[in-house]
């Protein structure tokens, strides 16, 4: 990801090396397909006990101690989606963090299966989108 976005700073948009010029380059990261990405959401679809756990952990707010014998987190470290900090269940980047609550946002509103908590769409959704810089 990070060559990826070194890559379209430098190709795409004119060599802005600035925080501004970062941000653009992960909003269009993110909003690009790529097969890490895909894998992602495949591995997400696939098995439900993941995706009820990063989905309570990034919707719901949920926190998690993190223990790799655990055969959920195994797999879900496994495949680069979360890590261990302070003994706690973290996802591995704000890009993932983003891109999986933007995911888990749409499908909620498209299924309507489940509920964004209120606190969460009245603090950090604007516009029905993920406001990044909260």
């Amino acid at each position: 990801m990070v060559s990826r976005v070194c890559q379209c700073i430098d190709e795409e948009l004119d060599k802005d090396w600035t925080a501004g010029g970062v941000q653009n380059a992960v909003k269009r990261l993110i909003s690009e397909g790529n097969t890490l990405f895909d894998d992602l959401f495949k591995n997400l679809e696939n098995n439900e006990e993941l995706y009820n756990l990063i989905y309570d952990i990034l919707i719901v707010g949920e926190k998690r101690t993190f223990n790799i014998y655990n055969p959920t987190l195994r797999q879900a470290s496994m495949y680069g989606i979360i890590k261990e900090v302070d003994r706690n269940v973290s996802i591995t980047s704000k890009i993932f963090e983003i891109l999986i609550c933007d995911y888990f946002i749409s499908k909620d509103e498209t299924k309507k299966s489940k509920k964004i908590s209120g606190v969460l769409q009245r603090d950090v959704v604007h516009g029905g989108k993920l406001d990044m810089e909260l």
